[in-house]
């Protein structure tokens, strides 16, 4: 076999160009971008021409272009033909005019040779051509693969080649993948903030492309000629899955013939030929060409300065749909313009406030090195404003191309602006540049940010906090592993000094790690000497790296050691919310993450609120592959409900990449510092009081000034380019500027004065916000552009001016403009345009043919109105004009078209929509015609299929011929009482009865628009007006009186009436009739049923029907006569209750119970009073713990018992509830009226008046609100409301008279399974259809929202119009939940929620204190009661601020540490020692900044209270310190020590008992054994070093207060013990000494009673080992680590000689 490959190849030689002969080819090439399917637009150009080549000496050859022939195709495909054009003829002759030289050898093109005056895009069509005769000929064999070089990169090729000897050719085939290639030609812009997906890529390619070549070769004696070829390549692009989601393409074709072959030489011009380059293609001004414009560039200022013109004149109150059009054009002229040209308009245009804001928002779009340059001369010169040029800088350097030159620039920026520190312009040059180099990073390997540094280093030498981290964000933005040594000297655990940093700079130097994805987070995380919320972050950025399983298995092994809960919930929420992730590039972590959760899961079951934790959010569509994920972190403080940190991000998977579009993040310690210090004054409601909280905020200047209040940032794309802090400086910078040096306000007066004499404004801004391209090279020449484009203009033009009454003085104030009536009219308009471009095709200077997909969003919201406001009378009037015409407020359009352009004939543009309607089929208009059926069967059979259709007869593809008009869909409301409506409507056509594919559905048109329209009224209405009067001129305002009328009674008078009537004239039939059918309506359930069995036989006889009419008439009768018999005994009429009669009273009961009851309802019997007593008696919120079930019993199981046994308990408290029966407005003025009317020409009332009324006392508040129509009419809306101690219901009714609709709600307090419970129900009646599809609509999502919420779904039957929601305290931190709703019944067990609920008997928890109008501050009050922390101490156990029973104690002589301030700057102390060991009698010291309080037992075993030394509460029971906001008084036998300023609440002991209550901001930050009240349980047992104890007892003596010789009874000392055995640690035996110390008695005392405790050692080598005075000395030993952890004995009792100073 391998011999015959051989002799058939043997004679191939490759391809020449022999010399003195030329090769006269006729080429053809085509290109063509749109869809694949017929019956689209397609759009593309077709070039024929001459070609020849001749050899011009050794591999040396020479190739001319002539008679070429341009034209271009726009029309639907394959339907219309290319249309020859020979302005564009004309155009690519000319850059075709000169011949070039190019070396050949061997088939192989080399080195091309042009004279200089051919342009770049004709030496590219040149390329195309020679790219065909690139041919790599192997002799020995017929089918390889090899890296071939070409016009668009050295590409992976296959070829397959095949010999006719008979004929003497070769036929020759190779395809190129365009995906695989070295040195590819391309080029990409706009791009460098996001990063490949390479999992997405892996399985689905949005962009593929490949070329076949076809070759015939015929062979001679000397040589072989290029007879024939023909070049076919497709380039397909699909944003969506490549399968199922479509895709657009560009097809290029070339085809070679040989048409004659001269021996002659040819002409070679005298230019000049110099090197231009290879056969690869050779980018020039395609950047400079935008896609979506061309035109002819002539003068480049004047056009400048037209189009400027015509943009700033254009634009006032609406923004025209073409100005971002423009806008885009503005920016390619300014793109081709010099320097001097941008001088040149700046120093035309610089003083004209319009011109000037457009030049300063298209300086950056242009973002090129003469914008940058520009930009930077203009902040040397000082010629913008500080915020002129932070938003300059900050656009240009984000948008522009990073270049070595622009890189430079921006430097030269950073240095004129370092000065400058702190400004804004500071901050955003120093964040931008860094993103710059970023950019620049990205597409060049020698990069680095040398000034920033600089900055760093600097900053670190002054110890400027701001600039460190100004300097840390920014070297974050670069994200270069050069920085890494520089972030590192502001690390914990890495630098000696990072420890002593504020934790802001420690956090912001974990966070600059991001974007250099380093592992070494894993090392800061894992180090628990650092700060939680250091590590926390240290956790996200280990996060983001993707880490490995091994990596994720150390991260659980650390979880089930780690002492804070804060962290460890962080990290098992974190892994839960990955573990979730619908991410491709995450599926990996994602498994993994579950396989850690596993381990976790034993130990944390689910997170938990309180603690630090992340919440995320993921969506993937494999379909369209696309994808969005959010997440929310928050850090919390040491047992802080209230977030120290928090941060949301977002990310996106689009096009195979991903991006993290928005970042932001804030931090309020010093909020959280100030609220948690307040201190309340006295009477106040709740520490959760707005007023008080507003006055604690108030105190900012007690602030130190380096400490900021809070802070945040904000990121896109990975950059932060704007972050800021709130300190005390910049508070009292804005307070300056506003009242001015000498606080005499002179910004409020020069307000005024602009507003009295008018002001008009008009505020434009333009924004390039997005510019991606990406541009490679066709065969044939031309280059293929895929580009989005995203740009808007917005405008708001408006004036306003005020009348104010009496006029102000010079020396206003804001409070005397309280007092002033103020009469304002405005005028405003908001608009805006928005553009987002996708163009894909070919773009030249010359021509321009593709496809283009156009969005537009126009926004256009005028604003008149005219207000006149008394805040003093409690008035406001509003006044708007009517609406006229029909506005669009927002219109969305999107529509795809074929485009062609030609530079030479700008008017001949084409734009042809790919699918035009009439295209699309239309099924359903379509009528059947059996007649035709067998003709139309022969024409199908008949039909060639669409798949062997030949190119050449177009005319066999037939149009469709169903006509169709888009798909148009209206939605109106009209407000007829005020002349105007709002109408959404929706229109559609796309391609998708082609393919069911989502590109499909985009291409077409569609239009979403909202419209203002005016509704036509009988009477012209003039203005709109809307008045709001609170207090007592309420009444005044009010246009009609409200009044309920019994509808039902006037319809029986008027019943009574007609029958009077009718029977006076028994011959009227017409009357009888119409009389039964209106009677039987009115009278009931009884006479319906009369009514029924009459009419059960008829019979059609005339007889029947008289004797019908006589007993109709007789019934009538006596109905009439029993109407006029019960006027007396009619039921009064309640517009406000339930209006029915003790029968039907009595007949509702027997439905609801089954039992006939002759007693009237609780309802209709109880007063206010009565329900109150009820109230307080029957239903608490807190209830006794041993009704408290443990542990939750299944809900879904025990749903049903559940229901029925707390049915009867329900019911009970319902019959509580009284709605007010009465109208208030009967006996009170309404609290507020608000009257929207229409004022009509002819003055007629016309619109709707609301009025609301409320009843108060301290048990019960009544509310209710009546809206009404102007116009008589019966319609009503009624809202009324009840509101009792810990229960409220409420009604929504609307309709005749409030009775035609009615929602009704109820929420109280009860006990669910034997656990404290609220419940809320939601009933209603008849709804109007609307609300009705909407709730479906919503309810459809209920239970996948709930899944995702963790609710389990129960089968279960609901009242089909009746929602329950139901929630019951099972600890003091979870609830079980249940929802039970007429599709479902969900439920949740054990909810954890982030505070602790009042659960417990508690004596200031008794309902006596709430109201019904402080029930919701008091319910919060007291749950912030519930969390406070207090420690318990007795005899044998103590409790401790986390409540956490410890069952030790130390009932010595020696001082014991309870309770202590740990915080840098300590404000108490607590410690206790016993008095006498045989009472076990107490003395408590409470030791403050300047006071000492001491309690201690007297002779008489009662306690006596000193106060500095001083005996306190002989006299008295009472004692007071107002200076220092001490109290202590006495309580019985208890002794109550109240010092809140200190941070004690207070101190109780009643000689047995001491109770320590600490104040909340010092959550974290206490120490003793009442633990460091974080919150967390597992870590209480903290010792001084901030060691975990291993056991109670070695916790306990840790905290014994150790006195000198002779100043006291306690002759313990803490010291460090060795261990007695030498245990075996690595293979050898070891010396251990102690790493906490251990109570031993002093010298020369002796042990009288010993106790075990447990110590950990820390082991030497026993050779090396030092002795224990040396461990003692060693100050590495509090770190060092345990080896081993034993029992040894400590002292707890001495005896000592009697002379003290013996020991």
């Amino acid at each position: 076999m391998r011999g015959l490959i051989i002799a058939l190849t043997l004679g191939l030689v490759e391809p020449v160009f022999s010399e003195r002969k030329v090769y006269r080819y006729d080429y053809e090439s085509v290109l063509l971008s749109g869809l694949q399917e017929k019956g689209l637009a397609r759009s593309g150009i077709r070039i024929k021409s001459k070609v020849e080549i001749s050899g011009i000496g050794p591999k040396l050859s020479l190739i001319r272009i002539h008679s070429l022939e341009a034209a271009e195709y726009n029309g639907i495909w394959p339907r219309d033909t290319f249309t020859r054009s020979s302005k564009l003829t004309q155009a690519l002759s000319g850059q075709v005019s000169f011949p070039i030289k190019f070396e050949y050898s061997n088939g192989h093109v080399g080195n091309l040779l042009a004279p200089d005056a051919i342009s770049e895009d004709g030496l590219n069509i040149y390329r195309g051509i020679l790219n065909v005769l690139e041919l790599t000929m192997k002799k020995t064999q017929i089918t390889y693969n090899l890296q071939e070089a070409g016009i668009s990169g050295v590409c992976n090729t296959t070829y397959v080649i095949q010999e006719n000897k008979r004929a003497k050719q070769v036929y020759v085939t190779k395809s190129k993948d365009l995906n695989s290639c070295n040195e590819k030609a391309q080029m990409t812009t706009g791009s460098a903030y996001t990063y490949p997906c390479k999992t997405c890529k892996e399985s689905n390619r949005h962009s593929r492309a490949t070329a076949t070549y076809s070759y015939k070769i015929k062979s001679t004696q000397d040589e072989a000629i290029i007879v024939e070829a023909d070049v076919q390549e497709l380039h397909q692009f699909t944003p969506f899955n490549e399968i199922t989601g479509g895709d657009a393409v560009v097809e290029a074709r070339q085809k070679l013939i040989l048409s004659d072959v001269q021996k002659r030489s040819p002409e070679i011009p005298s230019k000049d030929f110099r090197k231009q380059g290879l056969l690869r293609y050779s980018f020039g001004s395609e950047l400079l060409q935008l896609p979506v414009h061309l035109f002819k560039i002539k003068n480049v200022e004047s056009q400048i300065v037209e189009t400027l013109q015509s943009l700033v004149d254009n634009i006032h109150e609406q923004v025209p749909s073409d100005a971002p059009l423009m806008f885009l054009k503005l920016v390619q002229f300014f793109r081709a313009a010099s320097y001097e040209i941008y001088e040149s308009v700046w120093k035309q245009f610089s003083s004209q406030p319009a011109y000037r804001r457009w030049i300063l928002d298209i300086i950056p779009a242009v973002a090129d090195h003469t914008a940058i340059k520009f930009l930077r001369h203009k902040i040397e010169r000082q010629e913008l404003t500080e915020l002129e040029a932070a938003q300059a800088v900050l656009m240009g350097l984000h948008l522009t191309t990073p270049t070595r030159d622009v890189v430079e620039e921006a430097g030269l920026i950073l240095k004129k602006v370092h000065p400058r520190s702190g400004t804004l312009l500071h901050k955003i040059s120093y964040l931008t540049y860094g993103s710059l180099v970023h950019k620049y990073c990205f597409v060049s390997e020698s990069c680095s940010g040398p000034p920033l540094h600089d900055l760093a280093a600097e900053a670190a030498s002054r110890s400027n906090e701001e600039e460190i981290i100004l300097a840390l964000k920014a070297i974050g933005n670069v994200g270069h592993p050069a920085s890494l040594k520089r972030i590192m000297k502001f690390m914990p655990g890495y630098a000696t000094s990072a420890t002593d940093l504020p934790l802001r700079v420690q956090i912001n130097a974990v966070l600059a790690l991001r974007n250099l994805i380093q592992e070494i987070t894993l090392e800061i995380f894992l180090n628990c000497k650092i700060h939680p919320q250091v590590r926390m972050v240290a956790a996200v950025v280990l996060f983001e790296t993707k880490p490995s399983l091994p990596v994720l298995m150390t991260l659980a092994n650390a979880m089930l050691k780690e002492p804070s809960m804060q962290v460890t919930n962080f990290i098992y929420s974190y892994l839960r919310v990955l573990g979730r992730s619908t991410a491709p590039d995450l599926q990996v972590m994602a498994s993994a993450c579950r396989m850690v959760i596993r381990i976790l899961s034993p130990k944390l079951d689910r997170p938990h609120y309180r603690f630090s934790r992340i919440f995320g959010f993921s969506i993937f569509r494999e379909s369209l592959m696309t994808g969005l994920a959010a997440k929310y972190l928050v850090t919390n403080n040491a047992g802080s409900i209230f977030p120290s940190m928090a941060m949301s991000t977002f990310k996106a998977h689009f096009l195979g990449h991903i991006a993290d579009p928005f970042e932001v993040g804030m931090r309020a310690e010093g909020v959280q510092e100030i609220l948690a210090k307040r201190s309340f004054q006295e009477g106040s409601a709740s520490p959760y009081d707005l007023k008080e909280i507003l006055r604690a905020l108030s105190d900012w200047k007690a602030l130190p000034s380096d400490k900021p209040l809070a802070s945040g940032y904000m990121k896109m794309f990975g950059q932060e380019f704007l972050y800021g802090a709130l300190n005390k400086n910049t508070i009292n910078n804005v307070f300056q500027a506003w009242y001015g040096p000498e606080g005499k306000n002179p910004s409020i007066r020069k307000l005024i004065n602009n507003l009295q004499s008018g002001v008009g404004s008009q505020w434009s801004k333009a924004l390039l916000s997005a510019e991606v391209r990406h541009i490679v090279p066709t065969c044939t020449g031309f280059p293929m552009e895929t580009s989005l484009y995203h740009a808007s203009v917005t405008n708001i033009a408006g004036n306003v001016q005020a009348q104010i009454t009496p006029t102000p003085r010079s020396d206003v104030k804001i409070s005397s403009l309280m007092n002033a009536n103020i009469k304002l009219r405005s005028k405003l308009a908001i608009s805006m345009a928005k553009d987002m471009i996708f163009i894909m095709g070919i773009n030249t200077r010359s021509v321009q043919a593709g496809l283009e997909a156009h969005a537009k969003v126009n926004v256009n919201l005028p604003l008149n109105v005219a207000a006149t406001i008394n805040i003093k009378e409690k008035s406001f009037k509003f006044e708007i004009p009517p609406v006229n015409q029909d506005t669009d407020v927002i219109t969305l359009r999107s529509k795809t078209y074929a485009v062609t352009r030609n530079v030479e004939d700008l008017a001949a543009i084409k734009m042809t929509p790919v699918l035009l309607p009439e295209a699309v089929p239309n099924i359903m208009k379509m009528s059947f015609d059996s007649d035709s059926a067998s003709e139309e069967a022969d024409k199908i059979r008949n039909r060639p299929s669409s798949e062997i259709v030949s190119q050449e007869h177009p005319s066999t593809v037939e149009e469709s011929p169903y006509k169709k008009n888009p798909a148009v869909h209206l939605m109106c409301f009209n407000a007829t009482t005020f002349g105007f409506g709002i109408c959404l409507e929706r229109k559609s056509i796309h391609a998708a009865f082609l393919k069911n594919a989502p590109l499909y559905y985009l291409v077409g048109e569609h239009t979403v628009k909202l419209t203002f329209i005016s509704v036509p009224t009988d009477v012209p209405i003039e203005k709109i007006q809307i008045t709001i009067q609170a207090g007592d001129d309420a009444a005044a305002k009010m246009v009609r009186l409200v009044t309920f009328v019994d509808e039902r009674r006037e319809l029986s008078r008027e019943a009574v009436e007609k029958v009077k009537k009718i029977l006076d004239d028994p011959s009227d039939e017409t009357q009888v009739f119409t009389l039964r059918s209106s009677s039987s309506s009115s009278r009931g359930s009884s006479s319906s049923s009369r009514s029924s069995k009459s009419t059960e036989s008829s019979s059609p006889s005339s007889s029947d029907s008289q004797a019908r009419k006589t007993g109709d008439q007789i019934n009538l009768k006596k109905e009439a006569s029993s109407f006029e018999r019960s006027k007396g005994k009619q039921k009064t009429f309640y517009p406000f209750g339930e209006s029915i009669s003790s029968s039907s009273s009595e007949s509702l009961d027997k439905k609801r119970s089954g039992k006939k009851r002759s007693t009237p309802s609780p309802t209709e019997r109880a007063t206010s009073d009565d329900v109150y007593r009820r109230e307080k008696k029957h239903s608490q919120f807190a209830h006794p713990s041993k009704h408290r079930s443990s542990s939750s019993s299944g809900i879904s199981s025990n749903s049903s018992s559940s229901s029925s046994s707390s049915q009867g308990s329900t019911v009970n408290a319902y019959a509580f509830f009284i709605f007010q029966r009465t109208f208030l407005g009967e006996r009170m003025p309404p609290g507020f009226t608000i009257v929207a009317r229409a004022v009509r020409s002819d003055n007629k009332n016309q619109g709707y008046q609301a009025t609301a009324y409320m009843n108060s006392g301290a048990n019960k508040v009544d509310l209710q609100i009546v809206v009404v129509q102007l116009a008589e009419s019966n319609w009503k809306a009624c809202a009324d409301a009840v509101v009792l101690p810990l229960k409220a219901q409420a009604r929504l009714r609307w309709g005749k008279q409030c009775r035609d609709y009615k929602i009704e709600a109820r929420a109280s307090t009860g006990q669910l399974a034997r656990n404290p419970a609220i419940q809320l129900k939601v009933a209603w009646t008849k709804l109007p259809s609307w609300i009705r599809r909407t709730s479906v609509m919503v309810t459809d999502y209920v239970p996948g929202v709930a899944f995702m919420l963790g609710f389990s779904q129960a089968d279960q039957r609901n009242p089909s119009r009746e929602l329950v929601l139901r929630a019951a305290a099972t600890s003091l931190r979870t609830i079980d939940a249940v929802i039970k709703a007429p599709g479902a019944t969900l439920y949740y067990q054990g909810f954890p929620i982030p505070f602790a609920l009042p659960v417990e008997p508690y004596q200031p928890y008794q309902s006596s204190g709430i109201t019904a109008w402080n029930v919701l501050p008091e319910i919060a009050s007291r749950i912030a009661q519930e969390d406070q922390a207090t420690c318990e101490l007795r005899e044998d156990d103590f409790k401790t601020f986390d409540k956490v029973k410890h069952s030790c104690s130390f009932n010595k002589s020696c001082n014991l540490i309870v309770a202590q301030d740990c915080t840098a700057h300590p404000k108490f102390i607590v410690f206790t020692k016993t008095a006498d060991p045989s009472s076990f009698s107490r003395e408590v010291y409470i030791n403050m900044s300047s006071s000492n309080i001491t309690i201690y037992p007297s002779e008489s075993s009662s306690l006596l209270v000193s106060y500095n030394n001083e005996p306190i509460l002989t006299d008295s029971d009472e004692y007071e310190n107002t200076e220092e906001n001490i109290k202590v008084y006495r309580n019985d036998s208890l002794i109550i020590v109240e010092a809140p300023s200190q941070g004690l609440d207070n101190v109780t002991f009643d000689g047995v008992i001491l109770k320590v209550t600490v104040a909340s901001w010092l959550k974290g930050k206490t120490c003793g054994i009442c633990g460091n009240n974080d919150g967390e349980k597992q870590n209480d047992l903290l010792l001084p070093n901030h060691r975990l104890a291993h056991s109670c007892s070695a916790f306990v003596h840790s905290w014994v207060l150790v006195e000198e010789v002779c100043s006291g009874d306690c002759n313990l000392e803490h010291h460090y013990v060795n261990l007695e055995r030498y245990p075996i640690i690595d293979g050898e035996e070891s010396t251990c000494y102690s790493v906490d110390p251990v109570l031993k008695c002093r010298k020369d005392c002796t042990p009288t009673e010993k106790e075990s405790v447990k110590v950990g050692f820390h082991c030497f080598a026993k050779d090396t080992a030092p002795s224990l005075s040396e461990w003692e000395r060693n100050s590495d030993k509090s770190s060092a680590s345990e080896e081993v952890v034993e029992s040894v004995n400590a002292d707890v009792d001495c005896s000592c000689p009697s002379d003290c100073s013996l020991t």
